[in-house]
């Protein structure tokens, strides 16, 4: 969870993640996907990005940089990424607008 300062305001961001059933590797896969939302949230804001801007293709790609993540995880690790496979919720709260996925 962190605190982040987007334009005066503070906006709330939590990443969940909590492995996938058998995942043998879901543990470090929920982990991995967790820094990659956070680190993704971080750039967008940096970059200018607003909370009321956010939409269904910024989120989409945060989760598209994550899995390529644990793709990349799964080939230093020689398993498979279905290994690495956690589910996510992600949830970024201001006063103007809130954003849960």
């Amino acid at each position: 969870m962190l605190e982040l300062w987007v334009e005066g305001e503070a906006v709330l961001l939590a990443v969940v993640c909590d492995g996938a059933g058998s995942a043998i590797q879901s543990k470090r896969g929920s982990f991995l996907v967790s820094q990659s939302v956070m680190t993704s949230a971080r750039r967008y804001f940096r970059q200018g990005g607003k909370l009321s801007a956010l939409d269904r293709a910024d989120l989409e790609g945060w989760l598209s940089a994550a899995q390529d993540g644990l793709v990349l995880k799964a080939a230093e690790l020689k398993c498979t990424v279905k290994d690495l496979y956690t589910t996510v919720t992600i949830a970024l709260v201001g006063q103007q607008a809130t954003h849960i996925v």
